[in-house]
Order: structure tokens, then C-alpha cells, then sequence
């Protein structure tokens, strides 16, 4: 990267990575080699061209510019996609941010990221989601049946799905056995799946947080 105001540029990487960030999407979209690779950035400072009279000259007719009518410019979607969805990226992060109360951020902090396991029954892959969102008819049929709130049958506190995986001391021997994490996001990003099921099955609550 050649530049004649390395200063502002380097100050500019150090605070918010613009130019880096505008360059990767540049290169990822126009250049295929580059496609889904990493690549090293290498800054070159270049003199500048104060005090040159045709670059002064050459300076103010291109500032001059800025005062003319704007013309109607055709520009291909795929240049403009790959902004875009940047732009529409960093706006639902930003909101999502200030959602930190809900169930589904202590689980998946950055939107877009979502891991996938292709591999799970659809039996499964339900209960997998229904621990995710935090329902489950266990934790919420008093909702639909008019009934006073859920408690541990050991401790006496609301039955919720992080107290049931991550909480109660009933189930520490079962969390040991099946190498549970600390907290729901550790738990779901780095517990293998069959662990998660087959704490759910010891547990007894296979049946009540499927149906």
C-alpha cells in the first residue's frame, strides 16, 4: 500500500481498520486468488507532491470538481453487494449488542456466526435448538396451562434451561461425566453435541423438554 500520509493511514488502522477492512473486501471481490486467503499488508510511505505546481494545479481542479452537478453512474451489484453487507452486518451487530439480557446472545455474541451440525437427527437438532432458545415445555407449559412457575425438585429455584445445564447441584456429577463448560456459550460452541443429549437423557428430562 503506497501513501503519502502514512501517519494518518497507520493512525487510522490502529483505531478502527478501515482501510484494511476496505481493502480486504476489494481484493476478496475483484481478485480471485485472493478469495477466502490471507494476505500480508505492507504500507509504503511516498513523498508527497506539496509545492509541485502541476500537482497544485491538478489538486485544485479536482477540488473544483466537488462543486459540479453530480451525473448519473451505472454501477454493477456486485460491486456494491459485498458493502452493502458489510454495512448491514456492522448495524445488526450494533443492535444486537445492546440485547446482551437475551437468551440467545450469552449463546451466539456475533450475528452471521452460527454453528451447524449437519449431521444430527431432526429428534435432536430440536432438542439442540430448543435448549439454544431457552424454551422447552419443562421450563414453560405454566405459561399455557395457567400454572404457578416451575421450581428444582432439589433446590426450590425456577426451572430454566441454564439452571437445569449449567446451575443446579443435582446434576455436578452429570456435567463431570459429560465434560459440561461453565457457561451456556462454552457449552454449545465447544460441548460435543452427543454429551449435551446424553446429559439430557440422565437427566430425565429427554421427554418434557422435546414434547
Amino acid at each position: 500500500m503506497l501513501s503519502d500520509g502514512c501517519v494518518t493511514l497507520l493512525d487510522s488502522m490502529e483505531t478502527n481498520g478501515c482501510y484494511i477492512t476496505h481493502l480486504y473486501v476489494f481484493l476478496s471481490t475483484h481478485c480471485v486468488p485472493y478469495r477466502n486467503a490471507y494476505f500480508a499488508v505492507t504500507v509504503c510511505c511516498i513523498p508527497g507532491h506539496m509545492g509541485i505546481s502541476g500537482n497544485e494545479r491538478a489538486d485544485r481542479v479536482a477540488k473544483g470538481a466537488l462543486s459540479l452537478p453530480i451525473s448519473p453512474l451505472n454501477i454493477s451489484v456486485t460491486n456494491v453487494l459485498p458493502r452493502a453487507k458489510l454495512l448491514i452486518c456492522r448495524e445488526w451487530q450494533e443492535i444486537w449488542n445492546c440485547c446482551d439480557g437475551n437468551k440467545l446472545h450469552a449463546i451466539n455474541p456475533t450475528v452471521g456466526v452460527t454453528k451447524q451440525n449437519g449431521s444430527l437427527s431432526r429428534r435432536y437438532a430440536v432438542i439442540i435448538k430448543r435448549l439454544q432458545i431457552g424454551h422447552t415445555r419443562a421450563t414453560h407449559a405454566h405459561l399455557l396451562d395457567d400454572e404457578d412457575e416451575a421450581v428444582s425438585t432439589t433446590c426450590s429455584s425456577p426451572l430454566t434451561v441454564t439452571h437445569t445445564l449449567i446451575k443446579c447441584p443435582e446434576f455436578n456429577h452429570l456435567r463431570q461425566h459429560h465434560h459440561f463448560g461453565g457457561t451456556l456459550k462454552d457449552l454449545f460452541n465447544n460441548t460435543n453435541v452427543v454429551d449435551v443429549i446424553g446429559f439430557i437423557k440422565d437427566s430425565h428430562f429427554y421427554n418434557s423438554f422435546l414434547y
